[in-house]
């Protein structure tokens, strides 16, 4: 085999990086398609696995290192042979997969779902940058007499004019089965967790078999190679992670039962008020919200139309608008169809409004912005963020005095404000809304504060 595919002018196109940067390309490719379908956020996606992947190939080479290091340390040029030197996969996905871990526990969005379309991309990125292992000759195989085997005449790594046991078409169709396997496993819609699970405990076992076929210098550490001591530790931890997807699984279903418990009673209350008592506790809220300082401070009013039996906020959004001292917006949400036969998504944007007239039924009947595709008028997003002193006054069913919130249940609060971490937030509620403690999940976000007529 031979690693420089093509030379143009000065620059070469090695065969080892393009099939590293296909696998890349892929990897994204096949999450991005498949993220739609199983309702979960593509710009996620692609942050996240830009992140990863860098630290990845840093975890590859300090992986390397490491295992390397007397080698590099009694070489003539330490700098050079750190360079020249390979990357090994093991320490690339358990970097990669730390990273993307933290990156999700500080957004605040659930690992999980994510880790499980990630698996069969994440195989599919193997599978390919293995061939590139196949073009430079590395990751090479033991010497063998059987008609199964390849002969490298040109490679920097492995052993020219031997016959090898073909360890990287081994690996890559195996990567391929992988993937395939974790593909028509995800589309039974497992519990979360157990399709990521999964791929952990058939790379592990893959790979610790392969080990005995492989030559190329690895590290060992008595009998067994690095990468099986490694396959060993992840074997366990992904059966307990397939174990645990049913114990997170009823956890998961208790805590919905018990927030859909409490929005019934406090609704149930809420809707008991009359007309009278909502009128009059309203204009209590709204007085007390006016005197606070984040609300005097601020420039920008991000703000719910009252719905139902929310607390009033119309009356108080006219005189805004009135007065013209603060910009309000409004929130709109969308719905759309996913594809290939996903989940219905929803998404909500904040509008901007001059006056209450240019609001209407919307999103299941709720007075939102009647703006078509939120053309002609200005979007709340970063830039005013930035730029403005901004406070959201949210609604909801149930409060606690810790901020926790429990809302209709689509989320979109939450998912809003995962976007502007920073944002200035409290929410409106009658005293018969306050609960004791809300349970409040990974993705759930907390108010600063809660405004009752009580206060």
């Amino acid at each position: 085999m031979y690693n420089e595919l093509l030379r143009i002018g000065g620059v070469t196109i090695y065969g080892y990086g393009l099939m590293l940067a296909l696998g890349v390309l892929a990897c994204f490719f096949m999450a991005d398609r498949r993220a739609r379908k199983y309702d979960l956020d593509p710009d996620v996606i692609f942050n996240a696995g830009f992140i990863s992947i860098l630290v990845g190939f840093a975890g590859a080479k300090l992986l390397y290192i490491i295992i390397d290091l007397p080698r590099i340390i009694s070489s003539a040029d330490p700098w050079r042979a750190v360079l020249n030197g390979g990357m090994i996969v093991y320490g690339g996905l358990i970097g990669g997969v730390l990273c993307a871990f933290v990156y999700f526990r500080c957004k605040k969005v659930p690992f999980l779902p994510y880790f499980d379309l990630a698996a069969p991309s994440i195989a599919i990125a193997q599978a390919v940058g293995r061939l590139g292992c196949l073009l430079a000759g590395c990751c090479y195989g033991c010497p063998t007499d059987t008609a199964l085997s390849i002969t490298f005449v040109n490679s920097r790594y492995a052993p020219n004019h031997v016959s090898l046991v073909p360890t990287q078409i081994i690996s890559s169709l195996g990567n391929f089965a992988i993937m395939a396997v974790l593909l028509v496993y995800a589309k039974k819609r497992p519990k979360a967790g157990r399709v990521g699970a999964l791929y952990i405990i058939l790379y592990a076992v893959g790979r610790f078999a392969l080990e005995y076929l492989r030559d190329d210098f690895r590290g060992y550490w008595g009998p067994l190679s690095t990468s099986q001591w490694i396959a060993i530790l992840l074997l366990p931890l992904g059966i307990w992670l397939f174990v645990q997807a049913k114990k997170r699984e009823a956890a998961k279903e208790e805590m919905a039962r018990e927030k859909a418990r409490l929005r019934a009673l406090h609704l149930g209350q809420r809707d008991a008020l009359s007309d009278e008592e909502r009128g009059e506790k309203s204009r209590l809220i709204i007085d007390r919200l006016t005197e606070l300082e984040q609300y005097r401070a601020a420039t920008v009013i991000l703000t719910y139309v009252e719905d139902g039996s929310e607390v009033v906020t119309s009356a108080w959004i006219g005189q805004l608008l009135e007065q013209k001292a603060k910009r309000v917006f409004c929130p709109k949400v969308t719905a759309s169809s996913g594809t290939d036969g996903g989940a219905v998504s929803a998404a909500m944007e904040f509008y901007e409004i001059s006056a209450l007239d240019q609001l209407g039924p919307g999103f299941q009947g709720i007075r939102e912005p009647l703006i078509a595709d939120g053309s002609g008028t200005t979007v709340f997003g970063s830039a005013i963020y930035r730029k403005e002193k901004c406070l959201m006054v949210l609604p909801g069913v149930v409060f606690d005095s810790r901020g926790g919130r429990i809302g209709r249940g689509r989320g979109f609060y939450d998912r809003y404000l995962r976007r502007f971490p920073g944002l200035k937030t409290l929410a409106l509620a009658y005293d018969c809304q306050m609960a004791n403690a809300v349970p409040m999940g990974l993705t759930d976000v907390r108010v600063a504060s809660v405004v009752t007529e009580d206060d």
